[in-house]
């Protein structure tokens, strides 16, 4: 039998291991959060009272959150996300209330804070969807959330066509050229 995509649909690369992360239930939830930030939290010049104190305000200003916020509640259910909370509530940045705002906070940490903490050149959100916007684009225009290598360095390089009806306009004479 072949394997399926959640929605039912083939797996475009059947021969490629994968794996579905499942949704975090409200209790694990609950319990990854006492654990994450208790990694994460330093001691510094704080006593470890004060710590366990601050980690528990974050734990309940998180929890609360879910609980209040269909969105955000959603959203925590993943644990790449949930992570990404958890760092812009230690960091002091608010959750947002609205499920865009979430999208969009969570992206911009991504986008900015992933590369510093590689040591890599940081990318802005608005430099990120000049390179991959048209990328993105395409990929839910077909349906299709895999892209080989070759097509995302090809569209993130500025003002390349991602797809091939593009690329065909481009081509033709007066058309807009590379």
């Amino acid at each position: 039998m072949p394997a399926r995509h959640p929605s039912g649909r083939k797996w475009r690369f059947t021969r490629e291991p994968y794996f579905l992360v499942a949704e975090l239930s409200y209790e694990q939830i609950r319990g990854f959060l006492p654990r994450w930030y208790g990694i994460s939290i330093p001691l510094g010049k704080g006593t470890a009272s004060a710590s366990a104190v601050r980690t528990q305000q974050l734990i309940d200003e998180l929890l609360a959150a879910t609980q209040k916020n269909e969105a955000v509640r959603h959203l925590a259910g993943t644990p790449l996300l949930l992570t990404l909370m958890a760092i812009m509530l230690q960091n002091g940045t608010r959750l947002p209330e609205r499920r865009v705002e979430l999208y969009q906070a969570v992206t911009k940490t991504l986008l900015e804070s992933r590369n510093e903490i590689k040591s890599l050149p940081r990318l802005y959100e608005d430099e990120a969807i000049q390179r991959l916007g048209k990328l993105a684009f395409t990929m839910q225009g077909v349906g299709n959330n895999l892209a080989h290598r070759a097509k995302v360095e090809a569209c993130s390089s500025y003002g390349y066509p991602c797809s091939a009806a593009e690329r065909a306009r481009q081509d033709r004479p007066g058309g807009a050229g590379r």
